[in-house]
């Protein structure tokens, strides 16, 4: 399977709540992974480190960015209930 291939669920336009989960090597790698979209609308940091949150957040070119937080997520699945 190509990289393309692996990863166009996270390069897909969906318009409801998809979390992906894709494995990177360092910082730089998941910065470009996550930032590998024409998209772009809203991205996901988890981390214990509050510096390293900040560091990739300014990084990362989405129009929201969450750390440690998954609130739309959870709002979306409490609407449907």
């Amino acid at each position: 399977m190509s990289t393309s291939e692996r990863y166009c669920v996270s390069r897909a336009r969906d318009f409801w709540p998809v979390l992906v989960v894709i494995p990177f090597e360092d910082e730089a790698q998941a910065v470009s992974i996550a930032n590998d979209s024409e998209y772009g609308l809203a991205a996901g940091i988890w981390t214990q480190s509050l510096s390293r949150a900040h560091r990739v957040a300014a990084a990362i070119q989405a129009g929201q960015i969450y750390v440690n937080d998954i609130w739309l997520v959870a709002w979306r699945l409490r609407s449907e209930v």
